[in-house]
């Protein structure tokens, strides 16, 4: 038992000094950017060589989600989405007409395809001061979470290209299609200087069973200072068209100003 004890504790402590030396001498390495460029899948298994190959190198980068303005001040951020996946969409010209005749401050999170099927009136409306143009991923994949990152990196890269040529300013921010991710999408989309942006709380208008008075009740009631907005101008905002202008006349009697996401973040 002895001898056993005394096998056990000098192999502890070879150890032990063989690991201080190889750290000492760079065999193992602390800092994370010497590290193999070895990920995790969404499932948190790791990838295969493809992912490897991808040249995109993680850091422990600060990232969160954003779901209100850093403000104190009576001010409030209108979002809208602006996307498909298979069924094409447009641009919702009653929603549209409403902000520019009224020029109220308006970030539109636009996914790539449907860009491209509306190019020309994203390509008029983004150089508008009052509306911003935003990454809302190219394919509008509902669970991005579930896709390798490679897919991830390509999706919002390609929306990025295709926003940025059609708009004067570059994309700063994105939104997650349907608000799903998990740890290592949410990192990736960081990496890419990406901030994520969300909503403070969903309006109900992308739901036709829900009543347009209770649509109006419920964001006029919920909203505080610095609440971020979600509506739908692809058409899917079933009643965006009725209910937006009362919420807003509301919300201005309340003391309420509006602002772009960008005039506070």
């Amino acid at each position: 038992m002895y001898l056993t004890y005394e096998f056990m504790s000098n192999c502890f402590r070879f150890l032990f000094l063989f690991c201080l030396t190889a750290i000492a001498s760079g065999i193992i390495s602390t800092n994370i950017e010497d590290t193999p460029d070895v990920r995790l899948s969404a499932d948190g298994s790791k990838t295969d060589s493809e992912h490897v190959r991808s040249g995109y190198q993680f850091q422990r980068l600060p990232t969160e989600i954003i779901t209100r303005l850093p403000t104190r001040d009576s001010v409030i951020a209108l979002t809208f989405d602006a996307c498909e996946s298979v069924t094409p969409s447009y641009i919702d010209t009653s929603v549209l007409q409403y902000i520019i005749r009224s020029e109220l401050p308006a970030t539109l999170f636009i996914s790539g395809r449907f860009a491209e099927r509306n190019k020309q009136t994203i390509a008029e409306i983004s150089a508008l001061p009052f509306i911003e143009i935003e990454n809302h991923s190219y394919d509008h994949v509902l669970h991005m979470e579930r896709l390798p990152l490679t897919q991830v990196f390509t999706d919002v890269e390609r929306a990025r290209k295709t926003l940025d040529g059609l708009s004067p300013a570059e994309t700063r921010f994105f939104r997650f299609p349907g608000g799903h991710y998990d740890t290592h999408s949410l990192l990736a989309v960081s990496q890419m200087k990406y901030q994520v942006v969300h909503w403070s709380y969903p309006s109900g208008d992308a739901d036709p069973a829900i009543p347009e008075k209770r649509i109006i009740e419920w964001n006029v009631s919920q909203a505080r200072p610095g609440s971020i907005l979600i509506f739908h101008i692809n058409g899917r905002g079933y009643k965006t068209r009725r209910t937006l202008p009362v919420i807003v006349d509301e919300l201005k009697k309340r003391g309420y100003r509006f602002a772009l996401l960008k005039d506070y973040l």
